[in-house]
């Protein structure tokens, strides 16, 4: 049985693909400002309280803790070899959608300031359950990712470059 730490680097892949619903990406979004580079426990430090470390042999960092009511809260950043950070995997598991909201909209705003657009977006999907590459927008030069599983009481938000097709 994996402990909570591992089972929560596991799930952010398979939480993706299993909470995942048809892209609505926005074509007129205006840009954004890319991910941030410093490190999550000041952004996300005054309401949120994770237990950050690095994950050995990769270029991830993870946080993780718990929020309210019981929800239990994580957060995986992916760095380049130069330490820029490349992608961020926000997670939040429990049946609260008011608290797992909160922390995904802190979490968006503490990667990119989470722009209107993206906040309304956010906050009009997080209870949409979501089938194939989950519920999408773009902003900027980024890209949203969404999955919902209300059954498991899954969401998980994903951030990263925006790809060129």
């Amino acid at each position: 049985m994996p402990t909570p730490r591992r089972a929560l680097a596991l799930l952010t892949p398979l939480a993706l693909a299993a909470t995942a619903c048809t892209p609505t990406p926005q074509a007129d979004a205006k840009p954004a400002a890319t991910l941030a580079s410093a490190p999550f426990e000041k952004a996300l430090a005054t309401d949120w309280h994770l237990t950050y470390r690095d994950l050995p042999g990769t270029e991830r960092r993870m946080g993780e803790g718990k929020g309210p009511k019981n929800l239990h809260i994580g957060v995986v950043e992916t760095k380049s070899t130069g330490g820029t950070l490349t992608s961020l995997a926000c997670q939040a598991f429990g049946k609260d959608v008011p608290q797992a909201t909160r922390f995904l909209l802190a979490c968006a705003k503490a990667a990119t300031n989470a722009p209107a657009p993206v906040r309304h977006w956010l906050t009009s999907h997080i209870d949409r359950p979501s089938k194939g590459p989950g519920h999408t927008t773009t902003h900027g030069p980024l890209d949203y990712h969404l999955g919902v599983n209300r059954t498991q009481g899954v969401r998980v938000l994903y951030l990263s470059p925006t790809t060129k097709n």
